[in-house]
């Protein structure tokens, strides 16, 4: 069976196996008893919901029953029949997060500052997990919407939440604000596959720590092909990067089709902006930081909640509160990198989880992902990811959409953009549908003319106006005809010359060409 690459983990579709040995192991590692119960659930849609509901006090439940999302109703969007008297008068336990994650995590960074300094630090991040970073940030933030966005509309089916809506939910439900409680279950999850780019970084020390690649990440002896090489990132252009719809550069991940077995590295997992961003801070509703739900800084500073936060290995301690140094009083180098192997095997097999004291909650991989060339969610003909309990994201280039939505981008008309209510949305249809046609289609107004051209102005229902200038090429194309253009400029202008003027960051009046090409 093939070894997965980094990134094949973070994009991995379809039922994984051995999630629930993988998250006992890590328990273990942990130095925590193992939980009397794993239980899995299909989407992390459901495990949120979940976890809400067995951590959350009377009004949180309230809240999730009446927007239809209670897991002990078998009518519930996301059912959990089994939790009544599932853990009994006890509950789940305290949130293990921090002791399963945060704080391995924090020794290893330290271990690895101390070893590699700031800049080297900086370098192996920069060559490692921050090649994956951007892609799994956009899916992390995308479910974190999705999911806090599941109460907006209880009648609509399951696969349509997450869609934007004409007017921002956040409405109140037994005296709590679904969707914040929803977000906050969220802020308690480990982050399973889309936790690559951390394991991807961690992982590589050992490379170095064994000689077989330098500290600034360059080749070692021994190596393949350097850190990328030693922990199988697929490089740009790799072949095994499917395309999805047939077109260069969308892949198209979909169930069953992954068979990954374990990657030969070793796992890790934060969102942040990657730890390699000296001074940055733990984004608690967008990126995933490293201090997780402590809210510290990475190198000191102030948490979340607006105390001071303790020293950061950067500033020569250790995030445990020790000095950052090993016994011999040495800085504590890479020998002193915790164990994460149950981390990295649930990361193989599954995607967000909940570790508590008594329970562990751990969600399948979606069983559909649709990427474009740019790595974002996109699909016109269905989700763009879906779940086996039809939990889905719907997107557009990375924009969340209806459902439905890629079907009307197939046969739009003036009329239909027109009609369209949310301003995001009838953007996106005036960009598929071309703004030139849409111009020559519609009623647009003749504002003004001169010698550089015509300007253009047709008026959109809840949005500023479709302004644009319409001007010729003024050298010929081969067969002697000139090529007319629209330039789209701020509806604020009034004559086609200070449009032009605009698009050259110029005034009016300083906008004098002696000669056009």
């Amino acid at each position: 069976m093939a070894t997965p690459t980094w990134e094949q983990v973070a994009l991995a579709t379809g039922p994984g196996e051995g999630a629930e040995a993988a998250v006992r192991q890590a328990y273990k590692e942990a130095g925590l008893p193992e939980p009397e119960l794993v239980l899995m659930l299909p989407s992390p849609a459901a495990g949120a919901v979940v976890a809400a509901w067995l951590t959350g006090d009377e009004q949180a439940r309230a809240a999730l029953a009446e927007a239809g999302l209670a897991p002990e109703s078998p009518a519930g969007a996301f059912p959990a029949p089994e939790l009544p008297g599932l853990l009994g008068d006890a509950g789940p336990g305290r949130s293990v997060r921090d002791d399963l994650r945060t704080k391995p995590w924090e020794r290893a960074r330290a271990a690895a500052y101390a070893e590699l300094g700031p800049v080297g630090w900086a370098e192996h991040w920069a060559e490692t997990g921050g090649r994956l970073w951007p892609q799994a940030e956009r899916l992390i933030s995308d479910l974190r919407r999705a999911i806090g966005r599941l109460g907006d509309d209880p009648s609509s089916s399951v696969g349509e939440r997450g869609a934007p809506q004409e007017t921002p939910s956040d409405r109140s439900r037994g005296g709590r604000d679904v969707g914040a409680v929803l977000r906050e279950a969220t802020l308690d999850a480990v982050l399973g596959q889309h936790d690559a780019p951390w394991l991807f970084t961690f992982d590589t020390l050992d490379a170095i720590r064994y000689g077989l690649a330098a500290p600034d990440g360059s080749a070692g002896k021994g190596s393949r092909d350097g850190l990328a090489g030693l922990a199988g990132l697929a490089r740009p252009g790799d072949p095994s990067e499917g395309d999805g719809f047939g077109k260069p550069g969308v892949r198209d991940h979909r169930n069953g089709g992954d068979g990954f077995g374990r990657p030969g590295a070793r796992d890790h997992r934060d969102g942040g902006d990657g730890f390699g961003g000296p001074g940055t801070r733990d984004s608690r509703d967008g990126g995933e930081g490293l201090a997780g739900r402590d809210g510290l800084s990475r190198l000191g500073g102030r948490d979340e909640r607006g105390g001071p936060s303790e020293p950061g290995p950067g500033a020569g301690e250790g995030r445990d509160g020790s000095d950052g140094l090993d016994e011999r009083g040495g800085p504590a180098g890479l020998d002193d990198i915790p164990d994460l192997d149950g981390l990295m095997r649930v990361a193989e097999q599954a995607g967000w989880w909940w570790p508590y004291e008594r329970v562990a909650i751990v969600t399948e991989r979606p069983v559909e992902l649709h990427l474009d060339d740019l790595g974002r969610l996109h699909r016109a003909d269905g989700p763009a990811m879906a779940y086996a309990d039809g939990f889905a994201l719907h997107a557009w280039h990375g924009m969340p959409v209806p459902a439905g939505f890629g079907a009307v981008m197939s046969d739009l008309t003036v009329e239909r953009i027109r009609a369209e209510r949310n301003a995001e949305l009838r953007r996106v249809m005036l960009e598929h549908f071309g703004f030139e046609r849409y111009l020559a289609e519609s009623d647009a107004k003749r504002i003004h003319s001169d010698e550089t051209g015509t300007l253009w102005r047709v008026d959109l229902p809840g949005d500023e106006p479709l302004t644009m200038v319409e001007v010729v090429n003024s050298t010929p194309e081969p067969d002697g005809t000139r090529r007319t253009y629209f330039l789209r400029v701020p509806p604020w202008i009034q004559r086609a010359k200070q449009g032009v003027a605009w698009t050259f960051g110029l005034a009016e009046n300083e906008y004098d060409p002696q000669r056009e090409t």
